[in-house]
């Protein structure tokens, strides 16, 4: 960033050319005045871009160096990492050599290993082929050892067969021979039992004879003998079974007898025939078992002919593979080798890249750090130029003043002089007439009656200033609005239902309290055409200026000219009520239809006026208010308590961090010299981050203020819409097309509860605001220094007892007194922090105010319109402008930035703002 070289305030005998020579002192004066004032507008701007530079170069410098230290860092990284790839390029050298030398010698030993698997493969081979000649032999004699042992079991299996068949039959034989004993046995005994059963009946029947006698036991004796008879009976029957048994187990016992013998005899022959096939089985197993010795002789020889063969075979095999592995971990070495190379390389490069970069920003912080210091140095110069600058404005002021002063003097001596001749005049005049002598004229003449003596003039200004058509109105307005919202809507339906009904009485009343009501209205609406009139003159006259103030003119201009103009109507619309009210008071209780048509008429006129305007202005509202919203986006609104003290300490941090700067020089500086400029910067930005936030909060004041401006513009437009159909219904009412009090009815009631809601909400605010700034001045006092002669002395009044405040009936009586303007609120208090952060640095309020904060600030007042086509409107003009457009805009943009730079325009630029502020 560039440095504007500061310019020293000149001498205050400045030389003047020939033509400067004819001007006054006053004059002479006054042009020293706006040098000097000029001298200190550019120190403050070269001193205020002199800070921005150390700022914004500070800034470059640290972040250059920290880049440069990183840079360092990544170089001997990269070096680092050079140097351990190129010790690992060589380990991995050295092992491409030994896996190289470990593969020679894998594929020499694979070689050998191979030969010796091709030999014992032939000797598996043929021994193999011997293995399987015996093999065939022993299965011949295996295969005649297998037939005659099966035919050695096939006899051995009929010697058993037959044997068991003769102990079976010598079995079965001596089972016989035991059943013939056992049933001769049982036969035996049931003979026994059957001689014992014989006699135990011939006992029993030879006692039956006394059964006569022994009558009591005769039918259990009979049961006995019964019993008896039936024991012989059925032991008689088993001998006889037994013994019929026995001879059938004799006839067995003989059969298994022959049976026994002939098995054995053909076991026998059977016995023979196994030992001969068993002597057949001998010799073709000993034949069999020399064959298997042989051939697991010669398999033996095969397989470890196999196995050395096998083994050759997996040597070869163990040795190809470690060849292969030890090529591949050569490659692989190689590669690696290669890769640490390649990584060396470009560790290297980037060692050098880095260390490039390192160098280039040392560079840029040595010349960040020089430019800093430089800076730091115009800064301080800047400083003591707008001292001296100050100064000698200063000095120039009290010139002017003196000059002025003279000049005044001057033109008051000769004015004496002059009122002195015409005295003396006056008297000569005087003595001439007849009858009087110069003593008696001069006796006539009283003193102080001459012209400079008089004071008439101000006692004139002393009786106005009170009864002003401004002030005036300001009086009349709460009777006004009580007429206009109460009485009318009251008024007007009782009047059309006593024309209805022909109550003389009612009209006559209501007609009286219309006349009384618009009576207050027609001079209330008189005096505000007077004052839209004389305000709209002023305007007009102060709208080709430029500069602050010009933007109000030029906005009276156009809305003063629309004042006079409904003012007008509502007084017209005043006279005809007036009128007609007045016949109904004289006996005509219908009135005049005219009137009513013609009141009707000049009711639509005004209120469409007003419907026009409110809605115009509802829908730019809302547009400015969207646009404010995109200002500060991002940053959390938080109101400061202290601005001032904010703005004093950044100026402090920033006098101490071009301290820090003014002693840097192209050379690497300390650390702790960066760790103070670090220390100052951070503490900068803590500062530039509240007043941020300070200015979103004012953001967010200002779109709150604009859409109540929205609200009540849209219910007034709404208001005056209903009042334009009432016009309608009371030409209606008057040609007799609504019957009843509707007329009135929608002509008051639904106008004054549109309007009369939103005049009583404003009248409420500037009470609570009056109020409030008497009772706690404190909570709206100014946080920002004012322009030199224009703070008003603080007023006083008694404290409260409580001690809250200022006593209540003080800020009650405020609240009341209508005809005194509010001098500091909410509103005025944001104005002047807006302002103060947008003001140049020859602006007190402003000194401390950083460049960037300070441009952010007035992007904020264009879109709040306060920018430089408000400023000067003026379009460019080819024929009359011998700037380019381009330059013509610059021009103006500068002529601007001019404005918030002038000490003295400090009060404009703040009643500007507040009225831009404004919700009405």
């Amino acid at each position: 960033m560039a440095i504007t070289t500061v310019r020293e305030p000149e001498p205050q005998g400045r030389s003047k050319n020939q033509g400067e020579g004819a001007k006054s002192q006053k004059e002479l004066a006054e042009e020293e005045v706006q040098h000097r004032k000029k001298d200190v507008a550019d120190a403050s701007l070269g001193r205020a871009r002199a800070a921005d530079v150390v700022w914004q170069q500070s800034g470059k410098a640290l972040k250059a160096r920290q880049k440069a230290a990183g840079a360092r860092a990544e170089q001997q990284r990269h070096e680092g990492i050079a140097a351990e790839a190129e010790r690992a390029g060589t380990a991995a050298e050295g092992e491409q050599r030994r896996h190289t030398g470990t593969a020679t010698k894998a594929e020499q030993d694979q070689k050998r290993a191979k030969a010796a698997e091709r030999e014992h493969g032939e000797a598996a081979a043929t021994a193999r082929a011997d293995a399987a000649k015996a093999q065939e032999r022993e299965k011949e004699f295996t295969r005649q050892a297998t037939e005659a042992e099966q035919e050695q079991t096939k006899a051995e299996a009929d010697v058993l067969k037959f044997t068991q068949q003769a102990e079976a039959a010598e079995k079965k034989q001596k089972e016989a021979e035991a059943d013939v004993l056992k049933f001769t046995q049982q036969a035996e005994a049931a003979e026994k039992k059957k001689k014992a059963a014989e006699a135990a009946e011939e006992k029993k029947a030879a006692a039956g004879e006394q059964a006569v006698q022994q009558a009591a036991k005769a039918a259990a004796e009979a049961e006995e003998l019964t019993a008896a008879n039936s024991e012989v009976e059925k032991w008689s029957k088993v001998a006889t079974d037994a013994l019929a048994q026995a001879e059938k187990a004799e006839t067995v016992a003989r059969e298994q007898a022959g049976a026994a013998g002939s098995a054995k005899q053909s076991g026998t022959t059977a016995g023979r025939e196994a030992e001969k096939w068993g002597k057949t089985k001998e010799t073709a197993q000993q034949q069999a078992k020399k064959a298997h010795d042989e051939a697991e002789r010669l398999l033996k020889d095969a397989v470890d002919a196999a196995r050395e063969h096998a083994q050759a075979q997996a040597d070869a095999a163990t040795h190809g593979r470690t060849a292969e592995q030890a090529r591949a971990q050569a490659e692989e070495a190689g590669a690696a080798a290669e890769a640490h190379r390649a990584t060396a390389a470009q560790a290297r490069t980037d060692a050098r890249t880095a260390g490039e970069e390192a160098g280039k920003q040392e560079g840029d912080a040595a010349e960040a750090q020089e430019q800093a210091a430089a800076a730091a140095r115009a800064q301080a110069q800047a400083r003591a130029a707008e001292t001296e600058a100050k100064t000698a404005h200063t000095n120039a002021k009290t010139v002017q003043a003196d000059a002025v002063k003279a000049e005044a003097e001057a033109a008051a001596k000769a004015e004496g002089e002059a009122a002195a001749k015409a005295a003396e005049a006056k008297k000569a005049k005087k003595a001439k007439k007849p009858g009087k002598t110069p003593e008696a004229a001069e006796q006539t003449e009283e003193p102080g009656t001459s012209d400079a003596g008089k004071t008439g003039k101000t006692i004139m200004e002393q009786v106005k200033r009170p009864f002003s058509s401004t002030k005036g109105r300001k009086w009349l307005d709460p009777a006004d609005t009580v007429a206009l919202r109460v009485v009318a809507p009251v008024e007007g339906p009782l009047q059309s239902h006593a024309g209805q009904t022909s109550n003389t009485g009612l009209v006559r009343s209501t007609a009286q309290m219309g006349q009384t009501g618009t009576g207050i209205n027609v001079v209330n609406d008189t005096l505000g055409a007077l004052n839209d009139g004389r305000d709209a003159w002023a305007g007009h006259k102060g709208s080709k200026e430029t500069g602050p103030k010009s933007h109000q003119d030029r906005k009276k201009e156009k809305s003063k000219v629309i004042g006079l103009t409904t003012n007008s109507l509502m007084t017209a619309n005043d006279g005809v009520k007036i009128t007609n009210n007045a016949m109904k008071n004289a006996g005509d209780l219908g009135g005049m239809a005219a009137l009513g048509d013609a009141s009707g008429a000049l009711i639509m006129a005004f209120s469409g006026i007003f419907v026009v305007r409110d809605s115009i202005v509802a829908l730019r509202t809302h547009k400015k208010k969207n646009e404010l919203k995109e200002h500060f986006k991002g940053v959390d609104a938080k109101r400061s308590g202290d601005l001032r003290g904010v703005l004093n300490n950044l100026g402090e941090a920033t006098g101490d961090l071009i301290r820090e700067c003014s002693g840097l020089s192209p050379d690497e500086p300390s650390r702790e010299a960066l760790q103070s400029i670090q220390n100052e910067r951070d503490r900068i930005e803590g500062l530039r981050q509240e007043l941020l936030a300070h200015m979103a909060s004012l953001r967010d004041y200002a779109v709150g203020k604009q859409t109540g401006k929205e609200i009540k513009r849209a219910l007034n437009a709404g208001g005056n819409v209903a009042r334009t159909a009432a016009g309608a219904v009371v030409i209606a009412s008057a040609a007799g097309a609504v019957g009843g009090p509707i007329g009135s009815a929608v002509a008051g009631g639904t106008t004054a509860a549109a309007l009369g809601g939103i005049a009583a909400y404003k009248g409420g605010k500037k009470f609570a605001k009056r109020y409030e700034a008497v009772r706690h001045p404190e909570k709206w006092a100014r946080t920002t220094d004012a322009q030199e002669g224009t703070e008003p002395e603080p007023r006083k009044f008694e404290k409260s007892k409580d001690g809250k405040g200022n006593r209540k009936r003080d800020a009650t009586k405020e609240g009341f007194n209508v005809l005194k303007p509010l001098e500091q609120g909410e509103r005025q208090l944001k104005a002047q922090e807006i302002y103060a952060l947008a003001a140049g640095p020859a602006v007190p309020a402003g000194k401390d105010v950083p460049d960037d904060i300070r441009a952010k600030m007035r992007a904020f007042l264009k879109t709040l319109n306060c920018g430089p086509e408000k400023h000067n409107p003026e379009k460019h003009d080819p024929a009359k402008h011998e700037q380019s457009a381009e330059e013509w805009e610059k021009s103006r943009e500068e002529a601007w930035a001019d404005s918030l730079n002038d000490p003295e325009r400090q009060k404009e630029w703040e009643d500007e703002i507040a009225a831009q502020l404004s919700s009405a």
